[in-house]
């Protein structure tokens, strides 16, 4: 009985969170730092933080899910296909 009561709270409690969450401020400002929003910026630092390390950040030896999804995140542009073209 008190665990369904605890589990009440908390579902509760989570949902009161949720709801403020979609309720607070409204306010359109961006958050583009260094440059207007749209046009990049060379430079800066890449500061990752991350509860696991990286094997390697060579595309043909890394094995991790976490060297994965962080070399995706900087390598995709340089990859991928320009849509915008034809054939």
């Amino acid at each position: 009985m008190h665990r369904r009561k605890l589990a009440r709270a908390v579902a509760l409690g989570f949902g009161l969170a949720l709801v403020l969450s979609a309720c607070g401020g409204g306010g359109g400002g961006g958050g583009a730092t260094g440059g207007e929003a749209g046009n990049p910026v060379k430079g800066g630092t890449l500061r990752i933080i991350n509860n696991a390390d990286v094997d390697y950040y060579d595309t043909a030896n890394a094995y991790y899910t976490v060297s994965w999804t962080q070399m995706r995140a900087l390598t995709r542009q340089l990859y991928s296909y320009d849509i915008t073209k034809t054939g």
